[in-house]
């Protein structure tokens, strides 16, 4: 048996927790018995009381259980991971460093990687989406590449269609609606090219921050650019969004890895 345990919501339309269904589903497809274990909202900037339960329920696991965590919550758990990784087998799943984050405070970036490098110390081995990100734990965490395991993200094969040219060339953003995706910027951007014919649509939750989402909707109001800039929330399918498009523009200030632009690209979407 395998435990896999998780921050937030498992079911979010996010690339991170869209590669970890992927990961279950793939282990249980290999002949594992996949246990799930929530561990509450709030992550990496936990109540107290969701972070003893969190530690609860993963103290809770038997002795000599192999556990995955998301990077997520297990940055931030270092106590935890110091007082259990004797007796669990920790293997930890980092999409990017919780430190790298945009909008964190000088402080808190020195917390988060003091915490994350102790936390990651413990485990006995590590996950990461990227190249980049396993040299990013080399380098500033002191996680040797021996416990390092790289597994890319996978992108589907879209099906074959015709392709309809748009009268409107129609550009495409996904991304949640937070700091780091740098939907500010696109709209900015598009903001000075408004003699240009186009249409925009950004996909993305407004759920993770929704002081960001909200500052969006007002940026848009306040450059008249309401009927041009759709705001069009999550989306279950975005392979229909993909076909429709011309261009896919996304002006994040940072990725773990951008699978959005592995998939634009994958529809053979030029990418800004």
């Amino acid at each position: 048996m395998l435990a896999f345990a998780y921050p937030g919501d498992l079911a979010l339309k996010t690339g991170g927790y869209g590669y970890d269904r992927e990961i279950i589903s793939g282990l249980k497809q290999l002949g594992w018995a996949v246990d799930l274990i929530p561990l509450g909202e709030g992550f990496p900037s936990p109540s107290s009381n969701v972070l003893r339960e969190a530690e609860r329920r993963l103290s809770a696991l038997p002795d000599g259980t192999l556990l995955v965590i998301d990077g997520l919550a297990f940055g931030v758990m270092d106590e935890w991971a110091k007082r259990e990784e004797k007796r669990l087998k920790i293997v930890a799943l980092v999409h990017h460093p919780l430190a790298l984050e945009t909008g964190v405070s000088e402080n808190d970036q020195m917390h988060l990687r003091r915490t994350e490098t102790n936390a990651l110390a413990r485990t006995r081995h590590v996950v990461v989406t990227s190249p980049m990100t396993a040299r990013e734990l080399t380098e500033n965490f002191g996680v040797p590449e021996s416990k390092l395991s790289v597994a890319v993200p996978g992108t589907a094969k879209p099906p074959p269609r015709n392709k309809i040219p748009n009268e409107t060339p129609q550009i495409l953003s996904v991304g949640s609606l937070t700091r780091r995706k740098g939907h500010d910027v696109l709209i900015a951007s598009l903001a000075t090219i408004v003699d240009l014919s186009w249409q925009a649509t950004i996909i993305g939750s407004p759920y993770l921050d929704p002081s960001v989402a909200l500052a969006l909707e007002k940026q848009v109001r306040a450059l008249g650019l309401s009927d041009r800039i759709k705001l069009a929330g999550e989306c279950e399918d975005l392979s229909a969004a993909y076909a429709s498009a011309d261009i896919f523009a996304l002006a994040s200030r940072y990725e773990g890895y951008g699978m959005v632009f592995a998939e634009a690209l994958s529809y053979g979407l030029p990418i800004v």
